[in-house]
């Protein structure tokens, strides 16, 4: 019986013994396996393999010798019964299995990617210089910039945690655990958005990305209070809403249109969008290049600008009815760009516009002639003009040449001696279009945009039209106190519903 019990004993334990062998034999004897990013340099000689080493069918691929003191990269960990190795390539080409202990490390890394992002102090822990294990330096405590924000521009794990590389105020860089940091703004809360709006807070600043820093502070924006700011993205961060903006600016060959940056959702407001307060009353037969206009008792007179037809500096002025119907027009004037007009006691007060020095003439439209020109050339260039009574012309001028930042200056002017009564001025609304008075208020227009102000220089309202095309004149028909304005590219009017 004794001899029977040992027999199977021994059976079972040549059997385990033969299992045990034979499956080692199948098995990739890697106990566990990890993705890193690391870099290291090869200290001393050892044979690189095809696979880990102890796996079958594995072949040598290189010697060490060959490497001493250059650089691999690692992107594989493999643990087994046989040690650790590390999947190594060199120049970018597959290199082979690298014993550990052949390689000294400049960093591990499971993971490594750049941030955009801003975070503040949520604990305080230690800044390091580096997080390699190796070199670690304290830099400071995270405490140090508890009443700040600063910049996430790297996120990396490795076997000694999760690190955010950080950039402070100071312009100091280092690294601090994801754990004592909260993150307030990172780059994936930015969304697409299509939208305008105008500056609240004539003070607000423009930043870099949608955090309130001073390291990331592009500009004050005070230039910009009257400027529509079209809005291309949003990011709700944890300290506010933020808004994209850019605005139209021509440099004289192309649209460049500049992004601003970052504005924080207390300093702008959305525009006064009267688009569909409007409709089209009428399209102008006429081609040329149409610019101001005026309104009297059912009749449109338009100015076109005739310098592209080969009469320099010349204008002519076109009558229409209601429907679009052309009633009589004048022989080209001498009026220059035909900027805006003005009509006033049967007579058409035509401006000059452009870059020349402010004129106004006064024109016999039926006779077709200029009976009188004002030179203000000394108040400024680019002029519009209206007629607010027997005595005085509102007169609109640019401060420079440079129509996407000069300011609009407001001269009130006597007619009867050319004095200056009074004067004020705003800040650049855009390329200026039209101009009309109508009960002690003004209307400003400038592309896409009409600024109402009082006579003191107080902006009222800005109201925001979205037509396609160029702005150009404006009217008001001072019986039923509608707006009207025309646009080009198609030559059109339209007018307040």
């Amino acid at each position: 019986m004794k001899k029977m019990k040992w027999l199977i004993v021994a059976s079972i334990l040549i059997a385990t013994i033969f299992c045990v062998n034979f499956s080692e034999s199948k098995q990739v004897i890697a106990d566990s396996k990890r993705e890193i990013f690391a870099l290291g340099v090869v200290y001393r000689d050892s044979t690189v393999y095809q696979k880990p080493y102890g796996e079958r069918n594995n072949k040598v691929t290189a010697k060490l010798k060959n490497y001493i003191g250059k650089q691999l990269t690692f992107r594989t960990i493999v643990t087994n019964r046989n040690g650790i190795f590390f999947k190594s390539y060199y120049k970018g080409k597959f290199l082979g299995y690298v014993d550990y202990r052949a390689v000294t490390f400049w960093h591990i890394n499971y993971s490594d990617k750049n941030r955009i992002a801003y975070g503040s102090v949520k604990q305080n822990t230690t800044v390091w210089y580096t997080v390699s294990g190796r070199t670690n330096k304290k830099m400071a405590d995270l405490n140090k910039y508890k009443n700040q924000s600063f910049r996430i521009y790297r996120e990396l794990r490795n076997d000694h945690g999760a690190y955010y590389g950080v950039r402070f105020d100071d312009g100091k860089l280092g690294y601090v655990s994801t754990k004592a940091v909260n993150v307030f703004y990172d780059a994936s809360m930015e969304k697409t958005m299509m939208s305008q709006m105008q500056l609240k807070n004539t003070n607000a600043k423009a930043y870099q990305v949608p955090v309130v820093n001073p390291t990331q502070q592009r500009e004050v924006l005070t230039h910009l209070q009257n400027k529509i700011l079209h809005v291309n993205a949003v990011a709700k961060t944890t300290n506010g809403t933020f808004y994209r903006v850019w605005y139209n600016l021509h440099d004289g060959k192309r649209w460049v249109n500049p992004v601003i940056g970052w504005v924080h959702e207390k300093d702008v407001k959305p525009i006064h969008d009267v688009t569909k307060d409007y409709r089209l009353l009428f399209n102008v037969p006429e081609q040329a290049n149409m610019q101001g206009f005026t309104y009297n008792d059912g009749v449109y007179y338009l100015a076109f600008d005739l310098s592209r037809a080969g009469y320099l500096n010349k204008s002519k002025i076109v009558a229409y009815d209601r429907l679009g119907n052309k009633l009589h027009e004048t022989l080209p004037l001498a009026i220059g760009h035909g900027a805006e007009l003005s009509y006033y006691k049967g007579k058409i007060y035509a401006s000059n516009g452009s870059v020349e020095g402010a004129k106004v003439f006064v024109v016999d439209f039926e006779r077709g002639l200029i009976e009188k020109t004002f030179d203000f050339t000394k108040f400024g260039i680019g002029a519009l003009a209206t007629v607010r009574d027997d005595k005085t012309i509102i007169l609109e001028t640019s401060s420079s040449s440079d129509s996407n930042t000069a300011n609009h200056v407001f001269s009130y002017i006597n007619m009867e001696n050319g004095s200056l009564m009074k004067q004020f001025q705003i800040s650049n609304a855009w390329v200026t279009q039209g101009i009309d008075y109508y009960q002690n208020k003004i209307y400003f227009y400038t592309n896409d945009l009409i600024t109402i102000l009082n006579e003191q220089g107080k902006i009222l309202d800005q109201q925001y039209l979205g037509f396609k095309g160029e702005s150009e004149g404006l009217a008001i028909d001072k019986v039923t106190g509608k707006v009207q304005f025309g646009y080009n590219g198609t030559n059109r009017i339209y007018i307040q519903k």
